[in-house]
């Protein structure tokens, strides 16, 4: 009742503060009618001008302080970069993926092709996806829950804890038709007046109805799957050279602070730098904000969703994150003008299309970003690519 009264007495001294707002206004616009009416004329052509000037303090220009070439304009690199990215090497063993790694991805490529089957000689082991169907009771002839046949059964795969983590161990070592009784400590509230949790047992009846196993991987599931590959040793020689050269890339970009030493940033650029984040950043908070409302939830604030504390935290985390950034493009930037290479429009346009962009994607983007912040990252794929082709590989 107390609250009730003070948001009405709130809402009604908002309300008066309103009315003497506009009463105090109206005064105003009575005292400088006459003088409106001599100066106006100049006080539009101030308003429409600062408007403008407003507005483009607020526009994020991504394309800003960038060449066609998609490098930083009107600097000497050498006046910010001292490069020996020539001395790069690395050894292939440090490269090359091990034949677990390998074995994992391709764990991972059949396990969606598993297939339920029944076949008692199987067992139940760690990691194992199983379908069962259980009947339970409380205190050995209460029907307490139960799962059917006909449902479908439910699926779970031990060491999941789906059902709690004594279920998984008395599953474990099991064979498809077989039944384990599982019995498992519970409490529970009667509806009676007393708010008393009553211990009882809930006993599991658990049918195996099968175990999921997956596809062995071979030509034969390679021509249905994969038909783009020769054979399964093709496939896998393709996965040992997706993750040979992600190792390498990595390798270069986090020798580029050795190879490439940066001692300044240009600051329009890096100025820029830091409203583009910001702009990114609060493009982000807005979708997140826009899906969290959909539920009735409130996301809180953009430093929070960033993880910070406060606004002068977050500050610091997007300078540091523009300064990373800049220092990246210089360092690219070096090795693409010592190395003498070229970003021409047909080479930006080939790259994002080999990223998957169709025709009307590539110029809704450049629309939004403009060409020369969309050849920023075509240079920068350039230069690794280069890298990458050129480095010293040791044995």
């Amino acid at each position: 009742m107390s609250e009730t009264k003070n948001k009405e007495i709130s809402k009604s001294k908002a309300k008066r503060l309103a009315q003497e707002t506009a009463r105090k206004q109206q005064k105003a616009r009575k005292a400088l009618a006459t003088f409106w009416a001599i100066v106006i004329p100049v006080a539009i052509i101030a308003l429409i001008v600062g408007l403008v000037m407003y507005r483009k303090s607020k526009i994020v220009d991504f394309s800003k302080y960038l060449t066609d070439q998609g490098t930083i304009a009107n600097i000497n690199i050498n006046d910010y970069v001292t490069t020996s990215y020539q001395n790069m090497s690395f050894s292939e063993a440090e490269l090359m993926p091990s034949d677990y790694a390998i074995n994992v991805d391709i764990e991972n490529l059949t396990y969606p092709y598993s297939e339920l089957q029944t076949d008692s000689s199987l067992t139940v082991e760690p990691g194992s996806k199983i379908n069962i169907t259980y009947e339970a009771f409380l205190d050995g002839d209460i029907p307490y829950e139960s799962v059917s046949a006909n449902e479908g059964g439910r699926d779970l795969t031990i060491g999941y804890k789906t059902l709690g983590e004594e279920v998984d161990n008395a599953l474990t070592g099991a064979h498809p038709g077989d039944v384990v009784s599982i019995d498992l400590e519970t409490t529970y509230v009667e509806a009676t007046e007393s708010t008393d949790a009553i211990s009882a047992i809930v006993t599991y009846n658990v049918t195996i109805e099968g175990i999921y196993v997956r596809p062995e991987f071979n030509d034969e599931f390679v021509a249905e799957y994969l038909p783009e590959y020769e054979s399964a040793e093709a496939y896998r020689q393709y996965l040992v050279q997706e993750a040979y050269d992600s190792a390498l890339r990595t390798k270069i970009v986090e020798s580029l602070s050795i190879n490439c030493v940066v001692s300044a940033i240009p600051d329009d650029y890096y100025n820029n730098t830091i409203k583009v984040l910001k702009k990114e950043n609060q493009d982000t908070f807005q979708y997140y904000q826009e899906m969290y409302a959909m539920y009735g939830l409130e996301l809180g604030s953009i430093y929070e969703l960033f993880g910070c504390a406060n606004e002068a935290e977050y500050n610091n985390l997007v300078a540091n994150e523009a300064r990373n950034q800049v220092e990246y493009i210089l360092q690219c930037q070096a090795i693409f003008e010592a190395a003498g290479l070229t970003n021409t429009p047909e080479e930006v346009r080939a790259y994002y299309f080999e990223q998957g962009m169709d025709e009307l994607t590539y110029n809704d983007n450049i629309a939004v970003y403009g060409y020369n912040y969309m050849a920023s990252a075509a240079m920068t794929e350039k230069v690794i690519t280069y890298l990458m082709e050129t480095v010293t590989i040791t044995k």
